[in-house]
């Protein structure tokens, strides 16, 4: 077992306590150890770099309860208990990592476990592990470190062969921390991208499914900043360019798909011409997804993998579907999943959904993926065997997910899709999985890989109900956002070496909440046999009365307007903690997307990179650093 001999560092207790050195230099005591020993360790001081009293009550408030009572330290119980238990001294040393990455020091702790002294990891990584360049943490990467600090690498390389060699976990955690230099973090990436969603939809979302005073897990991430969408040439983000940006890093025209203005191809901030984050990671060796609810070829995520230009008698380069299609599947990423078999499929050939293909190529994208030895699912219970513990083979390596003909939503307006009629369309299809259950089994697929992984999501019903104003598929769509944020969110909490980022580009249609009080000071009622209206004054003209939507849109029955048959109905938010529920109705600005009024938020490993302004290009630069270690700097492109 580790002791406190191995584990206290002379030098760096004198130089971080001052008051100690001076204590010590008068004789008060004959050395820092001998005043950690009576005052320090009681004084929740740090015995070295190695052991982080903070962060071990933090991790432990089993362990502060009996500090608080004085019945140990935090140090004593780690030396005594801790150590054995397996928990850990600090943020950066990972005892469950280390000794599985090192076979051979796990089963040496396993054969000492009944001894009167036994083998700890951590006991391990101190005496030897840290002089052999073993891995300890995902959450620190030597080679990255003394690469990013070449001053430090030469310290260590002078002190080599000498009775204290330095090492880089013990510059980090004694020095480096305090300096402000970066740990080498490295590790997987989620980025999630809820197209269209603003501040208001979140707030929206979170009153009718948490309450007024609850919160969604979007609420629960650790750092958020605004976002500042510019592009090259608009003040609006457009939902292509704005994805170019995050998977290239840098400022494009609006209409760009991973070309410049010139159809040429884009230099990655990273400094690599026609390689996006997502390809640099997939040639990194890392497992590599995109996940949507529309499309394949919806750019927010098509564009981590497409690059095209207008096809014949095309206007905009996002029209190249079945381009767009084809690389995303050629670029052979672990996993695909959202809906477009009409654009996989050649023209004639009738799939799943039972409707034929349009590509005009010939090619059968599906097929050619099953030959490259992707496992293909069509709907949510295909998807979720996936994970049966008595599935033959177990958990594919790759899978693409074909989950409707074109988008696995319905995005037309209540009025359309017949919310307040006797028969209305369902907002998503049937057997459709949603976001998060995508993510779950994709996270699956993708831990797989040892070298890490980068995962990008779209919920695009965000968007396209917003751009529709129809509230009530925006508000789901965002709450299936929510819940794959919750997804991410948990295996951070079971893997720290993940980053999750969220981020829209604009806000579509310009939601927000209406509650009034109407005559008498009386609350909104939960129907009404008018749709309500909000006065807007338009100046010198008459005062334009907007609709205001509710759970099945603007209408209510009445004899002009037939096919109607019920009230117009308001949203109820969930009961908050003294049970009380608000009726509340949806207002737009309009149809359009909108900028200006978008946050970005970061949670996991390295979520503290987040400025507190985001541009979008940082979007990349913390994803970069995260998945590489590499910290990027450069303009934003102007």
């Amino acid at each position: 077992m580790l002791e406190l001999d191995q584990l206290f560092d002379e030098s760096y207790y004198i130089s971080q306590n001052p008051d100690v050195a001076q204590a010590v230099a008068r004789r008060d005591f004959r050395s820092g150890l001998s005043h950690f020993r009576e005052y320090g360790q009681f004084e929740k001081r740090n015995p070295s770099g190695f052991f982080d009293t903070s962060y071990y009550l933090r991790q432990n408030p089993d362990v502060g309860v009996a500090v608080e009572r004085g019945e140990i330290t935090a140090l004593q119980h780690f030396l005594r208990f801790g150590q054995i238990e397996g928990r850990n001294p600090n943020n950066f040393f990972n005892t469950s990592y280390y000794l599985l990455q090192n076979s051979d020091i796990a089963e040496a702790v396993t054969r000492s476990a009944q001894t009167a002294d036994p083998l700890t990891g951590i006991e391990h990584f101190i005496e030897f592990g840290q002089f052999e360049g073993r891995s300890f943490s995902a959450n620190f990467n030597s080679a990255t470190y003394l690469q990013q600090n070449p001053d430090v690498a030469e310290a260590i390389a002078r002190t080599a062969g000498t009775r204290d060699p330095l090492t880089g976990i013990e510059h980090f955690l004694n020095f480096g921390q305090e300096e402000g230099r970066r740990g080498g973090h490295v590790g997987n990436v989620i980025f999630i991208h809820p197209d269209g969603a603003g501040p208001s939809i979140w707030g929206a979302t979170r009153i009718l499914n948490a309450s007024a005073d609850g919160r969604l897990n979007w609420d629960m991430m650790s750092n958020s900043g605004t976002y500042v969408g510019t592009m090259a040439d608009q003040l609006t983000g457009t939902s292509n360019a704005g994805a170019v940006t995050h998977a290239f890093g840098v400022k494009v025209q609006s209409e760009s798909y991973g070309l410049n203005a010139q159809n040429q191809p884009l230099t990655s901030l990273s400094g690599k011409e026609g390689i996006t984050i997502l390809d640099e990671a997939r040639l990194a060796g890392k497992a590599t997804a995109v996940i949507n609810s529309g499309f394949i070829a919806e750019p927010g995520t098509g564009a981590f993998l497409g690059k095209v230009a207008p096809g014949p008698g095309q206007q905009f380069p996002r029209q190249n579907v079945q381009a767009i299609t084809a690389q995303v599947v050629d670029a052979r990423p672990t996993v695909i999943m959202g809906g477009g078999e009409r654009d996989m499929l050649p023209t004639g050939v009738v799939g799943r959904f039972g409707q034929a293909g349009t590509r005009t190529d010939g090619r059968n994208l599906i097929a050619e993926a099953q030959t490259a030895g992707y496992t293909v699912v069509y709907n949510r219970d295909e998807l979720l065997g996936l994970l049966n513990p008595n599935r033959p083979g177990g958990v594919p390596q790759r899978v693409l997910g074909v989950f409707a003909f074109t988008n696995t939503y319905d995005d037309r307006s209540e009025e359309a899709l017949g919310l307040n009629t006797a028969n209305p369309s369902p907002l998503y299809r049937a057997g459709t999985p949603t976001v998060a259950e995508m993510l779950e089994v994709t996270l699956r697929v993708v831990s797989q890989d040892p070298d890490g992984f980068m995962v990008v999501l779209e919920e695009e019903g965000t968007d396209n109900f917003g751009n529709n104003n129809n509230a009530v598929g925006t508000l789901t769509a965002a709450k299936r956002a929510d819940d794959a944020i919750g997804v991410a969110m948990r295996y951070i909490d079971r893997n720290p070496n993940t980053l999750l980022v969220t981020a829209a580009d604009s806000e579509a249609g310009g939601l927000q909440i209406w509650e009034p009080f109407l005559a008498g000071n009386n609350p909104l009622p939960a129907t009404s046999a008018t749709v309500p209206t909000i006065a807007n004054n338009t100046g010198p003209t008459p005062a334009l009365n907007i609709r205001v939507d509710g759970l099945t849109g603007s209408t209510a029955a009445a004899p002009d307007a037939p096919g109607i048959t019920g009230p117009w109905r308001a949203f109820t938010s969930a009961p908050d903690r003294s049970g009380r529920r608000y009726n509340f109705g949806i207002a737009w600005v309009g149809g359009p997307d909108f900028p200006g009024a978008i946050t970005a938020k970061a949670h996991g490993l390295n979520a503290e990179l987040l400025p507190t302004t985001v541009d979008n290009t940082d979007v990349y630069k913390i994803m970069y650093e995260t998945l590489f270690g590499t910290r990027l700097s450069g303009n934003t492109g102007f």
